[in-house]
């Protein structure tokens, strides 16, 4: 029985092409970050909402 190796080993190819690997890695991290920042909350998504306050328009009719 051979020694397969780690998780993952067979990726990487044989013949020199190790950087493939970062290159892609590099790639999904950057399309990633890209998503997550377009997906920033704004300043105003925190902000409390505003209480409501009812008018009684029979009153406010009658004052007029």
């Amino acid at each position: 029985m051979t020694d397969l190796g780690a998780i993952g080993d067979n990726l990487i190819p044989a013949l020199g092409g190790g950087n493939a690997s970062g290159q892609h890695d590099q790639l999904f991290n950057s399309q990633a970050l890209e998503a997550a920042y377009r997906k920033l909350p704004l300043p105003k998504d925190s902000e409390r909402p505003r209480s409501y306050i009812p008018v009684n328009f029979m009153l406010s009719s009658a004052l007029e």
